[in-house]
């Protein structure tokens, strides 16, 4: 999955993502085209905060279930803002696994 920075031009946002026992957290932030993170760190004042576990997380990555499949599930918890984390979401891209690293 990648940002596609030319739509995600226009879109502002700050998250917060918690891994519930394991007590890590990250912020991201995405503006002008640019999706930063950063570990151990939380907004003030987030759009949303994301809780979830690690093992939730990985299944997500893993494309073994979706983010909206887990909060169904009770896996997830989006406090604050859910359309925000949404539209931030359509920003991605995802890309096939054999994509050219080199091309002519």
């Amino acid at each position: 999955v990648h940002l596609n920075g030319v739509g995600a031009a226009n879109v502002r946002g700050i998250i917060n993502v918690a891994l519930g026992l394991e007590g890590c957290g990250y912020k991201l932030e995405l503006e002008n085209g640019v999706l930063n993170h950063s570990a151990n760190a939380q907004a003030e004042d987030p759009d949303a905060t994301i809780t979830l576990s690690r093992e939730t997380l990985n299944k997500i990555i893993l494309k073994e279930t979706t983010l909206k499949k887990a909060q169904q599930a009770g896996e997830v918890t989006i406090v604050g803002n859910a359309a925000k984390v949404n539209e931030m979401l359509r920003c991605m891209e995802s890309f096939s696994f054999w994509f050219p690293v080199v091309t002519p």
